[in-house]
């Protein structure tokens, strides 16, 4: 079975990162990158609760890389 999901232009920098965390969790699942966004490969790859972990996971690696720098700074004066 495939699932797409279409991811917007504004995410497309994350999707590797998120595609690694996403196929460690689900280890049955494979997940194509392509221009227009991500198709899920698998048995279970129809089911919704595997969607909604896909988008929330690359979400999160948006948020992560975003504040980084933020978060590396806090700590620097936080530890000085």
């Amino acid at each position: 079975m495939t699932c797409h999901i279409s991811i917007p232009a504004s995410f497309h920098g994350y999707l590797d990162s998120a595609i690694v965390r996403f196929e460690s969790r689900h280890a049955g699942i494979r997940v194509v990158s392509g221009e227009a966004g991500v198709d899920l490969e698998g048995e279970q790859a129809a089911d919704p609760e595997l969607r909604a972990d896909f988008l929330h996971i690359l979400y999160r690696e948006k948020i992560y890389a975003e504040t980084l720098s933020m978060r590396q700074a806090l700590l620097r004066v936080v530890l000085r």
